[in-house]
């Protein structure tokens, strides 16, 4: 079963407020588009610990600017570190050009 924990607005502006462009429902309904995605959860915090807390996963899985960093729910499960993605530009490069930055 693939969870996708999924920040909601406050939280996601919070960490992110430069790339933060598309409102909670919109960032739900595409990760559920995904085909490999059975669940998409929605949490507050500024991190998904209490989410991966109570799901208690066999693993967690972080995006490569993670690599060497504390990743909150390691005393839980165990953490995977995905490669980096083999495509040059990212939504966070796009929001940045589209803002003039």
């Amino acid at each position: 079963v693939l969870v996708v924990g999924v920040n909601d607005d406050l939280s996601a502006f919070r960490n992110k407020p430069e790339g933060f462009c598309l409102p909670l429902e919109q960032r739900l309904q595409m990760i559920c588009s995904l085909g490999v995605v059975d669940f998409a959860i929605p949490f507050g915090d500024n991190t998904p610990v209490e989410l991966i807390r109570a799901l208690r996963p066999d693993v967690v899985v972080k995006g490569p600017d993670y690599a060497g960093k504390n990743v909150c729910g390691s005393d839980v499960c165990e953490v995977k570190i995905a490669p980096p993605s083999r495509f040059p530009e990212h939504a966070s490069d796009i929001i940045r050009t589209m803002r003039g930055r």
